[in-house]
């Protein structure tokens, strides 16, 4: 359920045509991205890429044939438009475009608008409504990427979350004009303050970890951005709302002195920033929550064997290290994985059954070096999957909020993977 449009033609040259692309893109300050086998031009964020393959043709006079594609929801409408018109001038011959808004033939940005853009979105808000259960939705989501905290009656987007209550509210009292404009990142032809503010609120509520600029360039990326779009987006609408205590808590992380002029709040109904709370993440069929300012990183190992951690370097708090192996069948029970035994004595050993599949923990105090930290230790047994996590820490008294987080370890079904009505 989403919005987009593909094409495909010819060119001579692979590289005149990366050297057009990389030239527009320089022009719009467009992000280029490029392989062997072709480009992702990213427009906006929020997914707001345009996708080009390239693939020789045979013969001595050959071709590349070109095929491209985008998906403009929920980027937005203004990002369809300006994705039409870079292809427009990429020069690629016999140009046959498949566009669903009939934009790229009749031109016109209000009716596509109108009768495409809105209309989904009025779509997606009535399926919305139509759900009876309490748990949160999630829209135009990454169900690859982390999960937002469940909140009952609650609507996750890449632009923040809402309540229920909230988005018919504002489709009633405003129109859904005025709900696009706080959903689509991009919402109007042209780049105007709207657009850097949205691209601010998506990467403050999706991106930002909320971290000291100097604990990684992903940090430092992410804040500085935040603060460029936000300042940008004042410059060309002083009177806009925006989220003002945000701005500042970013700035104090990066260093950066607050420079937007005095204005109103843009309210919210939650605090501003997935990644203040904890997230969900899934690892093979295991899914975990850790806090949200948590970085995923590789610990290598000397044999060229690794682990994944979850950590916050710029504290001393507990790093998470989790491996997973397919040693089993999951359709014959004689051959699914089990429990085997802790290397080390552990104290306070529990086990629990839970849905598709068992999980066995226990924690201990370990002495190194002159040194002593705490391991909790988890085993879960998950259809033919084996999982091995470890928490380490600095004080016993951290352990039982760390089990706490080792009890909401939950599996999911191989024939459900990948697979959930909530996200549309």
């Amino acid at each position: 359920m989403s919005i987009g449009f593909t094409f495909k033609g010819k060119v001579r040259k692979r590289e005149t045509l990366l050297e057009t692309i990389r030239e527009i893109s320089k022009k719009k300050e467009y992000n280029v991205y490029s392989d062997e086998d072709g480009v992702r031009v990213a427009l906006c964020l929020a997914g707001g890429d345009l996708n080009i393959n390239w693939k020789p043709e045979s013969g001595i006079f050959s071709h590349y044939v070109i095929e491209g594609s985008c998906q403009s929801t929920p980027a937005g409408p203004g990002f369809h438009k300006a994705a039409i018109e870079f292809i427009d001038g990429l020069g690629i011959k016999s140009l046959e475009v498949i566009d669903e808004t009939g934009y790229y033939v009749h031109r016109d940005f209000e009716r596509m608008k109108r009768e495409h853009f809105y209309k989904w979105l009025g779509a997606v808000i009535d399926l919305c409504n139509k759900r009876e259960d309490l748990a949160n939705i999630c829209l135009c989501w990454d169900v690859t990427d982390y999960m937002p905290e469940e909140i009952d009656n609650s609507i996750v987007t890449p632009l923040g979350r809402f309540t229920k209550y909230e988005i018919n509210e504002i489709v009633k009292q405003l129109g859904i004009r005025a709900l696009a404009e706080r959903f689509f990142v991009w919402n109007e032809p042209e780049k105007d303050a709207r657009f850097y503010l949205n691209q601010a609120m998506n990467l403050l509520w999706e991106s930002c970890y909320f971290a000291p600029s100097d604990r990684s360039q992903e940090d430092k990326d992410i804040n500085d951005a935040i603060i460029r779009n936000m300042e940008r987006a004042a410059k060309l609408n002083p009177s806009l709302a925006m989220p003002r205590k945000a701005y500042k808590e970013v700035c104090r992380l990066a260093g950066h002195t607050p420079a937007l002029p005095e204005g109103s709040e843009l309210t919210s109904s939650f605090t501003v920033g997935y990644r203040k709370a904890l997230v969900t993440y899934q690892f093979g069929s295991m899914k975990f929550a850790v806090p949200g300012r948590y970085r995923h990183e590789w610990e290598a190992y000397d044999d060229k064997s690794g682990v994944n951690m979850w950590l916050d370097t710029s504290t001393d708090s507990p790093i998470w290290r989790i491996n997973g192996w397919n040693i089993g069948n999951s359709n014959d029970d004689s051959k699914k994985p089990d429990f085997i035994p802790f290397k080390n004595r552990l104290n306070d050993i529990e086990e629990t059954e839970i849905d598709n599949g068992k999980i066995k923990w226990g924690w201990n105090k370990i002495c190194e070096g002159g040194e002593s930290y705490y391991q909790v230790q988890c085993q879960v047994v998950a259809e033919a999957s084996f999982y091995f996590v470890s928490v380490t820490c600095d004080k016993k008294e951290e352990i039982p909020e760390i089990v706490k987080l080792i009890k909401r370890i939950s599996v999911i079904p191989s024939n459900e993977r990948g697979v959930n009505e909530k996200y549309y």
